[in-house]
């Protein structure tokens, strides 16, 4: 039996995937907007209240000072290089389990928003620690357009060319209003590829045949097209269960007759729909609550349950938006049709066509779209280029997690060959381990299409295999799938693979590398934090990997195994930079405003070989900080004049915090060395805790050398504390088997120090 239902399934004309030739090319990224920035951040004196470090678009301030949280950039704009006619809005904020609140701006300029000009402010106890992300600067943009807004929307609406739009449906749960325009400032921003400050109509056009919806960016003075961003995401498919898996069970709805594939009991609820290859929804009913018939109905509402869960027990995250969104799913979409997305709002299925897919709601197809909607409503990256590609990348990822969590047996690391009707096909699939085994990419172009193609996804950013557009071309979703936003996607899902499991190699740069696996559940926190807490909209693969390395210091510490395997495995795929976290570093200069160096083990004043024997001088009225993790040198040719003050900061990397500080003013040691050491390590706790992840029972193991007594204590991922007792021996078995599945922060306090540890509940 079958019932209309009154829905929102915005079908989407034919878009096989495999039609979607992808592009790119090997490509360097100026970095001449980040100096920019750099720049006019000291000459507005940014560096009197920051500390200078060594990752773009990250701010740190100096410890001891306190800023006003509501007022924050009034307080500062000049800082920022703001001026009168910019401000900065809230667009949301949110407290975490690590004691952290995130406040969202976005900038406006004389009112209007400045598209993809996002900043997150994270602040703890109260106080601002850091923040991220890159303001538009020195915008002195006309406001005034010179085309009108109706002549701006059918410029989109013919650029789009599409044979029927969402306004022109004649079934009523299809259509929508007839598009609006909204005046907005499009910002110059290399990473989007957009050259210069635009005024420009930002338009929605929703199209149903064939399938589309983009916000169409049209300049205000002159009518052309400026820049597209997809909205809809269509995918590739990945490893799951298909319609052959076990019975698996799910929660349905009950009328009194008829049990519907629809439930109450997950956030706003999950509902899934047959729309019989038609252009109409309808829900799906049985008389008895056993769903026999292997149908991808069952599939999609037991997946989509899956996937709710594991944001839910993982990361305590209600729904896609974290407020209970309702999930809608509508299998069956069109005839033969190769795709499965998040349409912006809701989830659409094809049957696949036979000959390349087999219907496309597998587990991880369809936790993939769903963290499609999850990235909606945090980072909100760009579909094209390499925001783009980290879009797709951080749903394979977590697509791959959501199958691991729902079928715990999956060890393979691929994606797709469920669903690929030929197993030997090596196109349709993706390998997170081993990229280059499976997909393809371009070998030539001709006016921007692509005219042939071969074997291999790409492992290394700028290696074998990445591509980017030739100049003079824009993204075009069927010719050239958004700047090959699938193909470079390849790159972040093996660096996440890297991560959690281990390898050794060298890259197609040439660099040699050696990582340590973390593990797939710490791996997978640090992905999520990463994409939840500090992404914006228009970042790229060197912000994800200076992003991800605040969140595992977040988590693990900063002087944590974690942190130390997270930078070796961005290196591993050819995403360099610098770090907070470099060792033994060399300073030789001489200092005339407040600077401060990292280091994890030891910083050095210059040199202590001849051939590469320096100074260092810090002048009169100067204060510098060094920070380092385990102990600073003063060699000689070290001098701080009279007047200055030199502060080297020693931090615990052990306990992964700032143990003491050590003052030195009018200091002289050009004749002799002098070191600021920690304290040793036998005065620290020691902790194992195993197994982790745990089912019930871990069993924690303290070196309790000259310690008395000590305090354990659990916490919830919402801080409620679930477990306390004291110890005074070195043994202990903790059971959680009546604890929900979700992750675990334990503490071990005693009179010497404090440990930390997350653990993982199955």
């Amino acid at each position: 039996m079958k019932k209309e239902m009154k829905a929102f399934c915005l079908l989407k004309a034919i878009l096989s995937t495999i039609s979607i030739l992808l592009l790119s090319i090997p490509f360097g990224y100026s970095q001449s907007r980040l100096n920019k920035i750099d720049s006019i951040y000291a000459i507005n004196g940014m560096n009197s209240i920051a500390m200078k470090r060594p990752s773009r678009g990250w701010i740190h301030f100096k410890e001891g000072l306190r800023f006003n949280e509501t007022t924050f950039f009034e307080d500062h704009k000049s800082k920022f290089g703001l001026r009168a006619n910019d401000k900065m809005k809230v667009e949301f904020n949110n407290n975490d389990e690590y004691g952290y609140t995130h406040t969202k701006y976005s900038q406006t300029y004389q009112g209007l928003n400045v598209e993809f000009s996002t900043v997150i402010v994270h602040s703890k106890n109260g106080y601002i620690e850091k923040v991220n992300g890159e303001p538009a600067l020195n915008l002195t943009i006309n406001i005034q357009p010179k085309i009108t807004s109706e002549k701006a929307i059918k410029t989109a609406i013919s650029h789009i060319n599409a044979e029927i739009y969402a306004w022109e449906s004649k079934n009523p749960h299809f259509k929508k209003e007839y598009p609006k325009s909204e005046l907005v400032i499009l910002p110059q921003d290399e990473k989007l590829h957009i050259d210069k400050d635009y005024l420009a109509y930002k338009i929605q056009i929703v199209a149903i045949k064939p399938q589309s919806n983009d916000d169409v960016y049209v300049d205000a003075l002159t009518g052309e097209i400026l820049f597209i961003n997809s909205i809809s995401k269509n995918d590739y498919a990945g490893t799951a269960a298909t319609l052959y898996s076990e019975t698996e069970n799910i929660m349905t709805s009950f009328d009194g007759t008829y049990y519907y594939l629809s439930e109450t009991g997950r956030g706003g609820g999950i509902n899934t729909y047959n729309c019989y290859n038609t252009e109409t929804g309808y829900t799906v009913l049985n008389s008895v609550n056993s769903w026999s018939n292997k149908d991808a109905e069952n599939d999609a509402h037991w997946a989509a349950e899956e996937t709710y869960d594991f944001y839910k027990n993982m990361f305590n995250r209600n729904s896609f938006d974290n407020n209970g969104g309702e999930i809608n799913n509508f299998t069956h979409v069109y005839i033969n049709w190769n795709n499965a997305m998040w349409d912006g709002s809701e989830m659409l299925y094809g049957d696949g066509d036979g000959i390349t897919y087999n219907p496309l709601v597998s587990i991880d197809i369809i936790g993939h779209e769903l963290t499609h909607a999850v990235t909606q409503y945090t980072a909100n990256l760009a579909g094209t280029y390499e925001p783009g590609a980290l879009n797709e990348g951080f749903s394979d990822i977590m697509g791959y997690c959501i199958k691991v969590y729902a079928k715990p047996s999956t060890t393979n690391w691929t994606i797709g060959e469920d669903i690929t009707v030929d197993p030997n096909d090596f196109i349709h699939q993706k390998s997170l381990k081993s990229p280059k085994l499976y997909g393809f990419h371009p070998t030539a172009t001709n006016n921007c299409q692509v005219i042939a193609a071969a074997i291999g996804w790409p492992d290394t950013y700028g290696g074998n295999n990445w591509y980017t557009l030739p100049n003079g071309c824009n993204p075009d979703q069927n010719l050239n799938d958004n700047g090959w936003v699938h193909g470079n996607s390849a790159v972040l899902s093996h660096w996440f693979y890297l991560l959690s499991q281990g390898g050794s190699g060298t890259n197609d740069n040439g660099t040699t590398y050696n990582v340590v696996g973390i593990g797939l559940a710490s791996s997978e926190a640090i992905a999520y934090r990463t994409l939840t807490t500090y992404l914006t909209s228009n970042s790229n693969y060197s912000d994800t990997r200076e992003a991800s390395i605040e969140a595992a210091i977040d988590i693990f510490g900063s002087c944590s195994n974690e942190v130390t395997q997270l930078v070796n495995a961005w290196n591993a795929v050819g995403v360099n930079g610098p770090t907070n976290i470099a060792t033994n570093i060399d300073i030789r200069d001489v200092f005339t405003n407040g600077v401060v160096s990292n280091g994890s083990n030891q910083i050095a004043s210059n040199s202590i070989t001849a051939s590469n024997k320096g100074s260092v001088t810090i002048n009169s009225s100067v204060k510098a900080y060094f920070r380092s993790g385990n102990s600073t040198l003063l060699l000689p040719g070290f001098l701080a004049s009279s007047g200055c003050v030199f502060e080297a900061i020693i931090g615990n990397c052990n306990g992964g915090g700032i143990l003491k500080s050590s003052i030195v003013e009018n200091s002289n040691t050009s004749n002799s060395i002098s070191t600021l050491n920690i304290p040793e390590e036998s005065t620290k706790v020691v902790v194992e805790i195993y197994p982790n992840p745990t089912k019930d029972i871990f069993k924690l193991i303290v070196n309790k050398e000259s310690i008395v007594a000590y305090q354990v204590l659990i916490y919830d991922i919402n801080g409620k504390v679930i477990f306390e007792k004291s110890y005074n021996h070195n043994s202990i078995d903790i059971d959680l088997s009546n604890q929900n599945a979700g992750m675990y922060i334990i503490k071990v306090i005693s009179d010497k120090d404090v440990f930390t540890k997350r653990i993982i509940k199955q």
